[in-house]
């Protein structure tokens, strides 16, 4: 034992890998954060399968929730949540990409490639992140482009025919200027089958585009322009009555495992989403550096799905061409040590 204790004591400690957040709305290393933070890498989402905001919970210890539709999840943090569950509504978990603001539901449950990291910010966060993360945050990162080239292209097969491709490209245009393009496409296979209407549903479509540009003239300016597209068509969830009587009007039973269901609606959700992201860094000097954060999103969502789950004509409900615009304006100053002083509008 004394020879271990002194090959211990005389041994170079082990490189650790910094962590790099934006917690506190500036680049910090995790271990300087004094507050509860999850922080996932691209890598790791990849490898666990993440494939939105919804799958988070796997990762991220305290996150609860599950998306109720391709555009309205309901997040809790440490049981902490928003009674607010219809398109419209707000959460008490703020979705922040690349530190814009998705302020509503329906914009939220964002599709993952591409990724730098993710982080989910435990407990209320509205002094940094304003009202609506009063529960806690979660903040994703994009992959940004660099002045090297760089190509990746990954592909998947999985159950009920799903398939998965999606790619980014890095291509610097001069010593100054770079661009790089992403790209995401999902075709999900059904997982439920509508006894009634003779259809398989439960799966749907999406296509995603990310184009990213980076200006770097000079080491205390940089200027970098973001747009998203996504695109969801979508066969819904179908909901399955628990009801013996109602379940047997359609000819199936009220297991909600069975993998088939009669509904007398045709179960669908579709979305269009857009957003815009310029962000300018100024270093002014050693002293002062400024920030500014423009966005811009909006959403589109139509969706059809069966309240009561059953044959029988009782309650069925529309969102139809629902759209929603939302603009933010967001200025920094970072004045070591005082911090951080943000303006915002939105």
């Amino acid at each position: 034992m004394p020879s271990v204790a002194a090959a211990q004591d005389g041994g170079a400690p082990p490189d650790v890998e910094e962590i790099v957040v934006t917690a506190q709305r500036r680049d910090q290393s995790l271990a300087d954060v004094p507050i509860s933070v999850t922080a996932v890498s691209g890598a790791k989402l990849a490898q666990a399968q993440v494939r939105d905001a919804g799958d988070l919970t796997a990762l991220a210890p305290g996150l609860a929730g599950k998306p109720q539709g391709l555009g309205t999840p309901v997040f809790s943090i440490r049981g902490i949540s928003t009674n607010s569950v219809g398109i419209g509504g707000e959460s008490s978990v703020g979705v922040f990409w690349d530190e814009g603001y998705l302020g509503r539901l329906e914009s939220a449950n964002i599709p993952f490639f591409d990724i730098e990291r993710v982080e989910v910010l435990k407990g209320p966060q509205s002094t940094l992140f304003g009202r609506n993360a009063s529960a806690g945050a979660i903040s994703v990162t994009s992959r940004r482009p660099t002045f090297d080239s760089d190509a990746n292209l990954t592909a998947s097969y999985a159950s009920f025919n799903s398939i998965e491709l999606s790619g980014g490209l890095t291509a610097p245009v001069t010593n100054d200027l770079s661009l790089r393009i992403a790209g995401l496409y999902r075709d999900r296979g059904g997982t439920e089958r509508n006894m009634l209407l003779d259809r398989t549903e439960g799966g749907g479509k999406t296509t995603a585009v990310r184009g990213i540009v980076l200006l770097e003239p000079s080491s205390g300016f940089k200027l970098t322009a973001i747009v998203n597209y996504v695109r969801d068509n979508g066969g819904g969830f179908p909901s399955q009555t628990t009801d013996p009587t109602l379940a047997a009007a359609g000819g199936v039973t009220s297991d909600p495992f069975d993998g088939r269901h009669a509904t007398n609606v045709a179960t669908f959700e579709n979305r269009r989403l857009w957003s815009g992201n310029l962000q300018a860094y100024w270093e002014l000097s050693d002293s002062l550096t400024l920030k500014s954060i423009t966005t811009a999103l909006s959403t589109r969502l139509d969706r059809e799905f069966d309240v009561d789950g059953s044959a029988v004509p009782l309650l069925n409900a529309r969102f139809r061409d629902y759209r929603n615009k939302t603009f933010g304006q967001e200025v920094r100053d970072r004045v070591p040590p005082r911090g951080v002083t943000a303006a915002v509008w939105s």
